[in-house]
């Protein structure tokens, strides 16, 4: 019969003492810099996710998730929206003036701190942004989704269509409304 009670002699636990020493350099190393700049410090190519918008933000109205759905998935379901593809633009020069000044004015206000399309388009996988159309069809109110993807998660921005007029931020698939 097996005595559970007795501790066994082993072999001691070994400490990684690396590790202690990789995070004090860390903290050293960012001590007196903004946390953009630490973020960027620790981020190679800003991979670090950027702070989200809220869902229902002071001033912002939370009935664009209602009438678009809390997703892109029941959004691309809704019978009461038409949803059409303006086009996939590869690159910065591709994307129209407009388009270009949406991204980077989305991109600024979830804290990223881009100046130029080029920086847009350099946090973007596979350098394609898809533009879409979507109208409600009962009040024929159209929006303009700018839609990217930063690794395998689905993000971009809900603005009324022809207009710097964001309603919306999609943050992995999530429909948020947009203080702006």
């Amino acid at each position: 019969m097996l005595d559970h009670t007795r501790r066994k002699d082993g072999p001691k636990r070994v400490a990684n003492t690396e590790l202690p020493d990789v995070q004090a350099k860390s903290r050293n190393a960012l001590r007196g810099l903004s946390y953009d700049e630490g973020s960027a410090a620790l981020s190679p190519a800003r991979l670090l996710p950027a702070p989200q918008a809220s869902k229902s933000p002071a001033g912002g109205s939370a009935s664009i998730v209602g009438l678009l759905g809390e997703d892109t998935i029941q959004m691309a379901a809704s019978p009461h929206l038409s949803i059409k593809e303006a086009g996939r633009f590869q690159g910065p020069g591709s994307l129209p003036a407009l388009h270009q000044t949406q991204l980077i004015e989305g991109l600024n206000a979830e804290g990223w701190g881009v100046s130029t399309i080029g920086e847009a388009f350099d946090m973007i996988d596979e350098g394609e942004v898809v533009v879409q159309t979507i109208t409600v069809k009962e009040t024929g109110q159209v929006f303009t989704h700018l839609k990217r993807y930063m690794g395998d998660t689905e993000v971009g921005y809900i603005y009324e269509a022809g207009a710097m007029s964001r309603v919306a931020i999609v943050s992995d698939q999530e429909i948020m409304a947009s203080g702006n």
